[in-house]
């Protein structure tokens, strides 16, 4: 994990790698996230809260499922002040990243929702985020430039 401090957001970049050892893992299909954040409870919809993706769409069962580039869960955290925190999936070949996000206060993103994963002795599967939890409103052109460098990063590799 490598975190970075900006003048109003913290940016947390995730990776995470599974590999198979002594034994093959197996893993799904699932609902079950592998990446999992949590809004304050000032946050949340029934609060002032909102939940938009890179698509427009907004509320929890809107934005489940498949197909959302990003998810920003944005809203009161007191004294008049809004916060926020930005989940941005890097592509993981061949997987999709797959949403469950609820009202309520809860965003999990995972790969393994349709696919299931296997791991034999030595194979391994790498995945990584990046998070943004920004204090005011989310900054649209920092998330373009998050995408734009995953973009390049994949073609390059």
């Amino acid at each position: 994990m490598t975190v970075t401090a900006g003048e109003r957001r913290y940016r947390l970049d995730v990776a995470s790698r599974l590999a198979g050892g002594d034994f093959a893992i197996k893993i799904g299909p699932t609902r079950h996230a592998y990446f999992n954040v949590r809004a304050a409870d000032s946050m949340i919809v029934a609060n002032g809260g909102m939940i938009v993706d890179d698509r427009g769409r907004s509320r929890g069962n809107a934005v489940s499922g498949e197909g959302a580039r990003w998810i920003d869960f944005c809203g009161p955290v007191g004294g008049g002040h809004v916060a926020g925190m930005t989940i941005i999936p890097h592509p993981s070949d061949g997987r999709e990243p797959y949403w469950f996000v609820a009202d309520w206060g809860v965003v999990t993103v995972g790969a393994f929702r349709l696919k299931g994963l296997s791991l034999e002795t030595g194979q391994e599967f790498e995945s990584a985020y990046t998070v943004l939890v920004n204090d005011g409103e989310t900054d649209q052109d920092e998330i373009k430039q998050i995408l734009q460098s995953l973009q390049v990063e994949r073609r390059t590799t």
